[in-house]
């Protein structure tokens, strides 16, 4: 299934597997847990040249979506990720909103980086940080974008942050990394 589609979908647990493949998206694996290994993602590889982490959309799985971008990089996945509500799992997803509504969601997954910069730099969740917090996410958003594999890939990232970053009434990435820098 997973050399069909030309892709993989990653999810956490067994129960996930069982019922994303119950409703017919056969092309799903798990690392049973949130461990997901440079082997792992090697392994995928053999099969499929990309893959979508769909991780549960509690902290670890927010971790586990952030720290699955080094074993995806490694073993040269094109990698994309959903986003699931907090405290949801894909399998609750696919029971509430069925299979085809799925598989919108997967087709229609942004690159990872793209979708952990969002997560970073959310306006509402942005704002409402202290100002130490607000700058830890302004230096994980531009060690993403330093990690892009390619000057294409960086300043797609780049323009992108920089967007969420107008968003917030800051000029740009840069700005907003500026104006956090500041003493108080």
């Amino acid at each position: 299934a997973i050399r069909q589609a030309g892709e993989a979908v990653l999810v956490e647990g067994n129960f996930d597997v069982v019922s994303l493949h119950a409703r017919g998206i056969g092309n799903v694996v798990a690392p049973l847990g949130t461990a997901f290994t440079e082997h792992q993602a090697r392994l995928l590889g053999r099969f499929a040249s990309s893959v979508t982490v769909a991780f549960d959309g509690d902290s670890a799985g927010k971790k586990a979506t952030w720290a699955s971008r080094a074993p995806c990089r490694a073993a040269g996945l094109a990698a994309r990720a959903i986003e699931v509500p907090p405290g949801g799992d894909p399998d609750e997803m696919v029971q509430r909103r069925g299979a085809p509504a799925m598989l919108g969601l997967l087709a229609s997954a942004p690159p990872l980086a793209q979708r952990l910069l969002d997560a970073l730099l959310r306006d509402g969740e942005f704002e409402g940080l202290v100002v130490h917090d607000q700058a830890t996410r302004v230096r994980s958003a531009m060690q993403l974008i330093a990690e892009a594999g390619d000057e294409i890939e960086r300043a797609t990232l780049r323009s992108y942050g920089d967007r969420i970053a107008q968003s917030l009434q800051v000029d740009g990435l840069d700005g907003l990394r500026d104006m956090l820098a500041r003493p108080r």
